[in-house]
């Protein structure tokens, strides 16, 4: 929305709120109330808005003792997920923006409208920000959608940060694609983009979007494929966790530290570069020369490698006065250098602990250790992975034919999610549910001297596993009170017998 400020116009949307109903005109929600009790706002299931300087209670009373919520400065987010819900009961919901107001001229914040419209037929028509639905169970044997190994850098890739696939829309999520994320510099210095394709075909590779700058965790890229893509970039710095001895029974604990400088105070402040950041391996056993700067200065027991590049890189190590033997043992640090501008700079400082109670076991010939640096995405890196669709299991379906059962059971009087009446007179629609169903069944609904009621053929999609009956016979007449028995059959995956009850 545009609002007057000044003589000049802004744009002042603020977030928006998302409204949850079992009825259409949203009633559930109408709960907030002023300070005499009468109802004056609706209450939302979740709010999100924009990062800014606006935030808390609007300072003007919307009614005596109410202040309107502008929200908590936690950002946009563009998906979401309500878990609060009963399977067969049918929800409303609204997506409301809403704007800032203006407290100098006693403007209220104001939100759009979230109309939806029932007919005297009980037809329901939606407006473009609200939507209907009626969760269910999934079909038997029902698997969700994945990713087949998770996401993997390509060989040559060096960037360390976190890229995750969210799964939003489990139904279009395609069989066997694969894609890449590609990164690439901009003409900005230090700045990186990335784009997404689907290579599937390698022939025919197809462009999903392009040169995305969103690399700490925003989420403002396009959804593709029912999936959506965060990406969060690392900053250079050491990770401990992934630090350590890889090969041999060496004890020493290992520490990293940056050698931080007037001009360069952090890790991030040193340009990137060849050499700059990697992550190292020490070889012990592999003698190499210990530098301090452009002098050599004695033969050491290990070597220092460069991992991204699989070169040496010049190190100098220090050891303990009068405990000079050029190997490296506990006390000893590691300083590795890097060619800056023509001079030779400390970078890391790699220090080498003595155990707390325990015996110290020193790198002998063979160790190794891994130097693990995190690093920020770069041109040329490429990260791939490869989705498995939603499928039904056929095997684990017929595992699961014991959880088929009828809700609610005893069915007395009502069910929760039976629609509201729409006559004055007239019981209205009388429903229960088979659930956990497979993807195809047919459902027989028998007295208990065996009589046929009612046949269900149920054939739905995978994420459906429920069937209503409306309790009328095959004729079409409504059944009596009384104990039933059901016969669920499922080509190729079982069958189940069970009974339920009807008490009016």
């Amino acid at each position: 929305t545009k609002c007057p400020k000044g003589k000049i116009g802004y744009l002042d949307f603020e977030g928006y709120k998302i409204y949850k109903s079992t009825d259409p005109a949203f009633l559930d929600g109408y709960v907030i109330t002023d300070g005499h009790g009468n109802k004056s706002l609706f209450k939302p299931v979740a709010q999100f808005d924009i990062r800014n300087d606006v935030e808390g209670f609007f300072p003007i009373e919307v009614a005596p003792g109410v202040l309107y919520y502008m929200g908590d400065n936690k950002g946009l987010r563009h998906s979401w997920t309500d878990y609060d819900v009963v399977n067969g009961q049918t929800y409303y919901y609204a997506v409301v923006s809403y704007d800032r107001g203006w407290a100098a001229n006693n403007m209220l914040p104001s939100e759009c409208t979230k109309v939806i419209v029932r007919d005297i037929y009980g037809n329901i028509t939606l407006d473009k920000n609200t939507v209907m639905v009626t969760p269910s169970t999934p079909a038997a044997g029902y698997r969700e959608p994945e990713l087949e190994n998770g996401v993997q850098p390509l060989p040559g890739t060096v960037g360390t940060g976190d890229i995750r696939i969210d799964i939003i829309d489990p139904s279009l999520v395609k069989e066997g694609h694969e894609y890449h994320i590609v990164f690439d510099d901009t003409t900005q210095p230090g700045s990186i983009t990335y784009s997404l394709y689907d290579v599937t075909d390698p022939s025919n590779i197809k462009t999903i979007f392009e040169d995305s700058p969103y690399i700490n965790n925003e989420d403002f890229n396009p959804l593709f494929d029912g999936m959506r893509l965060l990406v969060k970039n690392d900053m250079i710095a050491w990770n401990d966790s992934l630090t350590g001895w890889t090969k041999g029974n060496c004890n020493l604990a290992i520490s990293v530290e940056f050698e931080s400088s007037t001009k360069y105070p952090t890790p991030n402040s040193l340009k990137r570069q060849k050499g700059y950041p990697v992550s190292y391996e020490i070889r012990v056993g592999e003698p190499d020369t210990s530098w301090l700067y452009n002098t050599p200065r004695h033969t050491t027991n290990f070597q220092v490698w460069n991992l991204v590049d699989n070169e040496k890189v010049r190190y100098y190590l220090w050891e303990e006065s009068g405990k000079q033997d050029s190997v490296l043992s506990a006390g000893d640090y590691i300083e590795i250098w890097l060619k800056v501008n023509n001079r030779w700079k400390k970078i890391w400082k790699i220090k080498f602990m003595a155990p707390i109670a325990e015996e110290i076991i020193n790198p002998v010939a063979g160790d190794r250790a891994v130097i693990e640096i995190d690093k920020p995405f770069r041109s040329g890196d490429v990260f791939s992975f490869r989705t498995k669709a939603a499928r039904v299991d056929r095997q684990t379906a017929k595992s699961s034919l014991d959880r088929i059962a009828v809700v609610p059971n005893p069915y007395v009087a009502a069910a929760t999610w039976e629609p509201p009446r729409l006559f004055a007179s007239g019981r209205g629609e009388r429903k229960i549910d088979f659930i956990h169903l497979p993807q195809r069944a047919t459902i027989r609904i028998y007295t208990m001297s065996g009589h046929l009621v009612r046949l269900i053929e149920h054939d739905a999609p995978m994420n459906d596993g429920s069937e209503s009956w409306n309790l009328t016979s095959k004729d079409g007449l409504d059944v009596a009170a009384g104990v039933y028995i059901y016969h669920v059959e499922a080509p190729g995956v079982g069958e189940k017998i069970g009974k339920f009850a009807i008490i009016k």
